[in-house]
């Protein structure tokens, strides 16, 4: 504060009447009023001459500054009741909102009330040229300094080989080497991890790495899931219609017609190796379907997918 703008005093504790930060505010600006000042704060210093507690208290003259109601939640203070709200959070949302209103400085003044709108809080705004604002070190105000931290060096540990492990036995030796579970790539469509096993890790087994890094891996089917030789597919139509049968072949990328299929009547399939397959049984007496083809599922009686192998298994499926 300049010189022009302010008096100091110590005014006896009993004008006051003070039971807490926030009423010291509140004491110290009352006063103030009563004696002819436009404002006032303590500086919360206090003594006793012999004659009962003294506080230190500065006197704002009057002209030297603004007041105003200024809603709770414009000082960050929400919209609860704001003696809730410790008095460093007043005295930031009021420097807040005097830099967003060209002021030089404002400080509550602990007074608040709630007029039916929401509550508000008494605020004085210190115009340019009546106040200067400085950073000050906290050791120069008495306040101590945080010591800086020096964060203690990580520990470090070796990543074990999962690879070949089930994925339920990989997570419990990530763990009991202090490491975390990543990213687990998985394609099989499998979820449960006793039936998959990792086929790849990084990082790789016998890295040293910080405790908690991330293991990611990759894994595969556990046992390998049989495929099919041949189908066997049976026209059950429930209207007695024939439908038209097509098959996908992976290895080509078409599809490809095996001819009309009669009520009661059945054809087999042949699926080579390492492709994969769909069959699709057409009925062009389904609703919708205006182009028989395959792919229009509009049209599709029946549609079923599988793996070919020719060490496979024979399946017998009906068209409904």
């Amino acid at each position: 504060m300049k010189q022009d703008v302010v008096d100091w005093r110590d005014v006896p504790a009993s004008e006051y009447n003070a039971k807490d930060i926030r009423t010291r505010f509140t004491g110290a600006h009352d006063y103030a009023r009563r004696n002819g000042y436009q404002h006032g704060f303590p500086n919360f210093h206090e003594a006793n001459y012999g004659k009962g507690v003294v506080y230190g208290t500065f006197l704002i003259k009057p002209g030297t500054c603004e007041w105003r109601d200024v809603p709770a939640k414009e000082l960050g203070l929400g919209t609860g009741d704001p003696s809730k709200i410790p008095m460093e959070n007043w005295f930031r949302g009021a420097s807040d909102y005097a830099s967003k209103h060209n002021y030089a400085a404002a400080m509550p003044n602990g007074h608040y009330a709630n007029y039916g709108q929401g509550y508000v809080c008494g605020v004085f705004l210190f115009p340019k040229g009546k106040a200067e604002w400085r950073d000050i070190r906290g050791r120069e105000l008495g306040l101590p300094e945080p010591i800086p931290r020096v964060p203690d060096p990580k520990t470090k540990t070796t990543v074990p080989n999962i690879v070949g492990l089930l994925s339920s036995q990989a997570s419990q030796a990530i763990m009991a080497a202090k490491l975390r579970t990543g990213y687990v790539l998985n394609g099989t469509g499998e979820i449960r991890s006793d039936l998959l096993r990792v086929k790849g890790q990084d990082p790789t087994a016998g890295t040293s790495v910080d405790e908690g890094t991330n293991v990611n891996y990759s894994v595969e089917l556990a046992q390998q899931q049989q495929g099919v030789k041949s189908v066997l597919l049976v026209n059950r139509h429930q209207q007695g219609r024939s439908v038209e049968v097509f098959l996908w072949d992976s290895a080509v990328g078409t599809w490809s017609n095996k001819g009309m299929l009669n009520f009661g009547a059945s054809t087999t399939l042949s699926l080579a190796s390492g492709r994969l397959y769909q069959v699709v049984a057409v009925d062009r007496g389904l609703t919708n379907c205006t182009d028989g083809r395959p792919e229009n599922v509009s049209c599709q009686r029946f549609s079923w997918g599988a793996r070919g192998d020719s060490g496979g298994v024979q399946v017998t499926l009906n068209v409904p």
